[in-house]
């Protein structure tokens, strides 16, 4: 930090002050932060609080804090000479202000000025090589009113005389003449001319002053990077004060050896930059290595792959060890990733009692891949490397699922009034000022005070008095009781919203360098979603008759600093939210219809990939109601080529789909009405459904949407302008649709209306092959869930015929896909041999595609492809093939999950976990089913915690089932009981929010299958006598009726027709487990699921009729064919039940 002291007389050195501040301080910081330094002027017009103490003491103050604030800034300081020496004191006064710092008073008769002069100037050559003098010449007051020129005047002839003689002295230590600069006063405007070139003399003094220290050797993007983000996080840690506790909170939550992240969460404002400044400053003054990165803070700081090359630039320096890649680093984020990952484990293992800290400012600002879930770091993070982080309260950052019991989250919490005091005096010393305690009360009483962003802004409020607050202060009596008054009004009258003050604040400083540039700019920026560049600015500007200073907009941008951030694209956006709320709550429906159509007018003309196009255009035009600008923009949009406007502009469409504008959907239904309507309508249905979120609320919008431009599409169709395979995709879409919303009878007819009219599209055979496959893939799924397992395999068997007509290897991945379901279809029909045939193909394939493209999503359909033979060899009774193919599907979806670490992926990752568990189990080997099991249970335990959705407390009471089952084979009762309780009590849970229909089957086998066996001795022992094959065939014949259960309480209330084929599927299964083992407890569980069928099969009376007897049958025997009181009294409930069922039947 370098201070500068600026030395004048005040009355009439106002103007001069006020340009220093407004134009040459801004214009010097940006230039220093560019070679990561900062500068502060010392201006004192204000700032020492003399009002408790008498006139004679609160000299003696202004004199002491004068010297030491002189002292601060050494050697550095700006001199200004005018027509007045200044306040000459009384000798004592000045005797004692310099005795104590051991400097001889030359003279009785001095100004204060002329000390200041003598004593951080003229006292040391050093000093004298640092300081600039500046002289205006004789300003001509004839056009001033009297009183005003009074100020401008010397006091005196002695005055006049005794300014002379300093500036003489002054050119005699310098040796050459004082610099001089013009000013007129303009008595219209009641101001000073000739400020600007003022300004633009002073500062290319500073310049040329500093250039030899900022004049270095030449650094890398990295270097810049980080020394700008040390520069940034130094000046937050200098205005740290109070919140010792929380950071000696923090730094222990970081020193425990179990914590590898540390979340800091707080409301936008609350001072957690502050705290994670100083965080980052501590941990490298005590011999840590610390890797700083403000997300958003400069034009290389704003993605993942930016942190990543940072990161891995900087370990290689710290490991002397050279980048393979070239200075602006590797090209993708994966590549980037496995850079960082070597460099970590090589670090680790060469500095092992060496902490790394990473220090993230703003995480909410980050953006990229693997922004929320962390997936930038390594799986594992070694025990020596910490990540300490910041982001606003509802950012929905997660820990990665292998480090989430190494993660910390803390939430800042709001100001004591002891902390608020201290803040707002660190705040006031940092910037050479200080307060009187009415102010400090007065300000520490405010509603919105407990914010540290409230206190801040305040502050720098009150820090920018000028020229026309001073004028005010002189009506009131211009001492320093006058000073205290204003700003006690200033206090008081201070908006009580936090957001009121912001845009005070923010277009009070922007209206003191350019009204009408600040007024526009700031809610230019405002109406957008991420910002402008400099350039649409000005094309803003241009097109309005706006006249737009380049040098205004620079001076803006540097004086409001603080409070913008620039995007690496160069856009110019808020550095909080609350400021883009405070200023478009300002505005009316006019001034909001103004700045849109503005916004629009600049927006449309730029390319189409152009980034702000992308994040900007289609809502803008639906602002505008310009819906046909964003048919043509979207029509521009090439989906395969193109970055930025895919994305942007499909999410934004989404949004609108989404909502519910009258407008917006009145255009959706009158697309026919505008140019080119028919291929907008092609690329909305082809692109949408991958943007619309899987739930119910979503997948209904997005029906809507498909209903609304079908009709449409089929009448470009007929006029020709369409092509029929174009309207039948949207229809498949729309049926695809109507599955995920269990709407089956609406889609078997979509879907059997689709595959009648591809089938009648005349043309290229080949070329329709694709859509038929596809058309006839769906119905087959459909007839799966519905139970029609014969119109399965026919539409499975017709889907392969299909799509092996396709020879493009881009249908590769859709001909494994067709055999894998076909397979499946054959499973279904009891043709095993079949379907191991047709999943072998597909693993051919999907090996082939594998080998050819790699990635991910190639390993996770491969693994799928592994389950579905897994599956088969689970009806054949091989659990030891079972097993392995388990095991090849873990180990993909284990290297896939790693790579793109989605919930989905981590979810499927869990299930193969389980999967081989069950393998495990029927195998025998319970200490490595054990051990899988506990590995799932962290995934699963984590998507639930992280996801709260019936689907992930669903998947965990499937783990405790499976849990219960390996301990109860390890005959660990109390074990098995505990699981098995855990799986019934999640599932209840779940029946009592949602259809308890669905759950129903699932807690009856729970109880049935395993609560029932715990114990049960006789089960134990009829269970030890089997055979270990034909236990794991009973264990498959279970599985395989759980499912079938499962699906008829799915399909009961929707179609009775496939419950009922369901249900006899289970049942026919659980016969099959009776006559393997003919335990009474299976026999129950067999009468009860008859008895469930039965009474869910409603109007199926030949049904219920042969369930009911088969019931009544199992019930009556398992009463009276026993002797053994205990087992009497057990089942004479169900006894006593079956007679009155018996009675029904008769």
């Amino acid at each position: 930090m370098k201070s500068i002291f600026i030395s004048s007389t005040f009355r009439d050195m106002q103007a001069e002050r006020d340009a220093l501040a407004l134009y040459v301080l801004p214009e010097i910081s940006q230039i220093a932060a560019s070679h990561f330094e900062s500068v502060d002027f010392i201006d004192l017009r204000w700032g020492v609080d003399t009002s408790e103490l008498e006139s004679e003491e609160g000299a003696k103050k202004v004199l002491s804090v004068c010297l030491d604030e002189i002292d601060r800034s050494n050697p550095y300081m700006i001199v200004l000479l005018g027509e007045r020496y200044g306040w000459v004191p009384e000798r004592e006064l000045l005797q004692n202000a310099v005795q104590s710092k051991g400097y001889p008073l030359s003279e009785d008769y001095k100004s204060v000025t002329a000390l200041e002069i003598e004593y951080g100037a003229l006292s040391e050559k050093s000093r004298l090589d640092c300081c600039l003098f500046y002289a205006r010449s004789g300003l001509n007051t004839e056009k001033m009113p009297a009183e005003k020129a009074l100020s401008f005047t010397p006091e005196s002839e002695r005055h006049k005389g005794k300014l002379d003689a300093l500036k003489a002295k002054i050119e005699e230590r310098i040796g050459h003449p004082i610099k001089t600069y013009t000013l007129e006063y303009d008595p219209e405007n009641d101001s000073m001319t000739g400020l600007d070139e003022f300004c633009k003399m002073v500062s290319s003094d500073l310049q040329s002053l500093f250039e030899e220290q900022w004049h270095g050797e030449h650094r890398t993007w990295q270097e810049r990077s980080m020394l700008s983000s040390w520069l940034y996080l130094e000046n937050k840690a200098m205005h740290f004060s109070a919140l010792y506790e929380l950071c000696d909170q923090i730094k222990q939550r970081i020193s425990d050896d179990n914590t590898r992240i540390l979340i800091l969460k707080g409301e936008s404002g609350s001072g957690k930059s502050t705290i994670i400044a100083k965080l980052a400053c501590d941990y490298r003054d005590s011999g840590c290595d610390v890797f700083p990165f403000v997300c958003g803070e400069n034009d290389r700081s704003g993605t993942t792959t930016d942190l990543l090359r940072q990161l891995s630039f900087y370990l290689s320096q710290k490991l002397e060890k050279s980048l393979e890649e070239d200075r602006e680093g590797p090209a993708s984020f994966a590549e980037c990733r496995r850079e960082f990952i070597q460099l970590c484990r090589v670090y680790s293992e060469k500095f092992p009692d060496r902490k790394f800290i990473i220090v993230l400012d703003g995480l909410e600002l980050l953006q990229g891949t693997g922004v929320l879930g962390f997936d930038w770091l390594p799986d594992i993070v070694p025990d020596n490397i910490k990540v300490i982080c910041c982001c606003i309260s509802d950012f929905p950052v997660r820990p990665p699922l292998r480090m989430q019991k190494n993660t910390a989250v803390i939430q800042k919490g709001g100001l004591s009034d002891a902390e608020k005091a201290e803040i707002t005096d660190s705040i006031l010393t940092a910037n050479h000022k200080q307060l009187n305690s009415v102010l400090t009360s007065e300000i520490i009483k405010h509603k919105s005070s407990s914010s540290p962003l409230f206190l801040s802004l305040l502050m720098q409020r009150l820090l920018m008095l000028d020229s026309r607050d001073f004028a005010e202060i002189e009506k009131l009596g211009n001492d320093m009781s006058a000073i205290n008054d204003y700003l006690l009004d200033i206090v008081k009258n201070t908006p009580d919203s936090l957001e009121e003050l912001c845009r005070d604040i923010i277009f009070e400083a922007g209206e003191r360098i350019d009204v009408a540039t600040a007024a526009y700019v700031l809610k230019l920026i405002a109406k957008t979603r991420r910002g402008l560049r400099e350039k649409d600015i000005a094309d803003i500007f241009t097109r309005e008759q706006i006249p737009f200073s380049a040098l205004n907009f620079s001076r803006l941008m540097k004086y409001l600093r603080p409070y913008f951030i620039v995007r690496g694209d160069g856009r110019i956006d808020f550095s909080h939210r609350i400021i883009r709320r405070a200023i478009m709550g300002n505005m009316g429906d006019k001034e909001r219809g103004d700045l849109n159509r503005m916004l629009f007018e600049s927006i449309e003309k730029l390319p189409v990939d152009d980034p702000v196009a992308a994040d900007e255009m289609v809502l803008i035009s639906y602002l505008n109601l310009r819906f046909d600008a964003m048919i043509s923009y979207i029509n521009s949009i090439d989906f395969v080529k193109m970055q930025n406007a895919p994305n942007g502009a499909m999410q934004l469409f989404t949004e609108l789909v989404m909502g519910d504008s009258k407008y917006f959907w009145g255009f959706l239904g009158k697309i026919e009405d505008y140019r080119d309507g028919d291929r907008f309508l092609q690329t909305v249905c082809s692109q949408i459904g991958s943007y619309i979120s899987t739930a119910t609320k979503g997948q209904e919008k997005l029906q809507q949407l498909y209903t609304t431009l079908i009709p449409q599409m089929e009448r470009y169709c007929e006029s020709g302008e369409l092509k029929k395979l174009d309207v039948l995709r949207a229809k498949v879409k729309l049926a695809d649709s109507y599955i995920l919303t269990a709407k089956f009878s609406e889609a078997e007819k979509l879907y059997i209306s689709c595959r009648e009219e591809v089938f009648a599209v005349s043309g290229d055979h080949e070329q329709n092959a694709p859509l038929c496959a596809q058309v006839l893939r769906a119905l087959s799924m459909l007839y799966e869930q519905l139970g029609d397992k014969k119109k399965m395999l026919e539409n499975a068997a017709e889907a392969e015929k299909f799509q092996s007509l396709s020879v493009e290897r881009s249908q590769m991945s859709n001909l494994a896909t067709t055999k894998e379901l076909l397979s499946e279809a054959f499973v279904e029909n009891g043709n095993c041999e079949a379907a191991f045939q047709k999943i072998f193909e597909a693993i051919e394939l999907r090996k082939e595609i594998l080998s050819d493209k790699g990635g991910p999503t190639a390993k996770r359909n491969l693994a799928i492809a592994y389950d579905h033979a897994a599956n088969i060899y689970i009806h054949t009774g091989n659990n030891l093939k079972r097993y392995e193919y388990c095991k090849m599907a873990y180990a993909l979806r284990g290297q896939a999950a790693s790579e793109i670490r989605l919930f989905s992926m981590q979810r499927e990752l869990a299930i193969s976990l389980n999967n081989m568990s069950l393998a495990e189990i029927f195998l025998g080997e319970y200490d490595k089913a054990s051990k899988n099991l506990d590995e799932a249970y962290d995934i699963f335990n984590y998507l639930n915690e992280t996801l709260r959705t019936a689907q992930s407390y669903e998947d965990m009471s499937e783990y405790w089932r499976i849990r219960a089952l390996s301990q109860m084979m390890q005959n660990d009762d109390a074990g098995a009981l505990d699981s098995a309780q855990r799986a019934k009590d999640i599932l209840i849970s779940l029946s009592e929010k949602t259809d308890s229909s669905k759950f129903v089957a699932k807690i009856e086998l729970i109880d049935s299958l395993i609560i029932k066996k715990i114990g049960n001795a006789e089960v134990k022992k009829a269970i030890s006598e089997f055979p270990q094959a034909n236990m794991k065939m009973i264990g498959v014949k279970q599985d395989s009726a759980e499912a079938a259960f499962a699906k008829a309480q799915k399909l009961i209330k929707m179609d009775i027709s496939a419950a009922k084929h369901y249900y006899s599927q289970g049942l026919g299964f659980l016969e099959e487990c009776v006559k393997q083992e003919p335990t009474d407890e299976r026999l129950d569980l067999l009468a009860r699921w008859y008895n469930q069928a039965a009474t869910d099969l409603k109007g199926e009376r030949e049904v219920q009729d042969a369930y009911w007897s088969r019931c009544v049958e199992i019930w009556t025997g398992l009463y009276e064919n026993t002797k053994d009181r205990a087992t009497k009294k057990k089942y004479k409930k169900t006894y006593l039940y079956s007679k009155i069922i018996k009675k029904t039947l008769l």
